[in-house]
């Protein structure tokens, strides 16, 4: 950054980042088109994307449909078996097994927060992430503390639209650095 600026020469920094989604109470009707897209865009390369969702904030009243919707739309774009499928690899061992111990953590916490996915439908040695759904992991976690740059979407059920306001808010706050 400082030699370009010393040249005034046009510059884009990438500098990380926890991107979130909200679906709120009075989301639109057509859940399949917003769960495709949701699933689109977090597992575009394997979630391997700058521009990928990182996480979901969803309404209690929304979760259920959200989730039903989600799993539908990686069956239909990925089908049973990641293995065979045209999802991208990770691109690294290193990074793989990263992902794999984003996931380990929470089975360890509580496997019933994996609700689509999880580690045992990953191979690292082959860099294969299986898309993972998480719900309600701790947020003092890795994985809602580090970018994920994966294919690992972690849903935050709320109440209220200023719960969704403050959970990002203190998201941005802490993982952020403003120059």
């Amino acid at each position: 950054m400082r030699a370009t600026a010393e040249t005034m020469t046009p510059t884009v920094l990438e500098l990380g980042g926890k991107c979130p989604l909200y679906i709120a109470e009075d989301c639109p009707k057509n859940i399949s088109v917003i769960c495709n897209r949701i699933v689109g865009s977090k597992l575009l390369n394997s979630g391997q994307t700058c521009i990928a969702p990182d996480y979901l904030l969803c309404h209690y009243t929304m979760t259920e449909k959200i989730v039903t919707g989600l799993r539908l739309s990686i069956q239909r774009m990925f089908g049973d078996n990641v293995e065979t499928s045209e999802m991208a690899r990770m691109v690294s061992i290193g990074h793989a097994q990263r992902q794999l111990d984003l996931i380990k953590e929470i089975e360890s916490t509580d496997k019933n927060m994996v609700l689509v996915g999880g580690s045992k439908f990953c191979d690292v040695q082959r860099k294969i992430i299986a898309p993972t759904i998480i719900l309600d992991p701790l947020m003092s976690s890795r994985l809602m503390n580090e970018e994920i740059f994966g294919p690992i979407l972690p849903i935050i059920t709320v109440k209220t639209h200023d719960e969704a306001i403050a959970i990002i808010n203190n998201r941005v706050s802490k993982n952020m650095i403003f120059l």
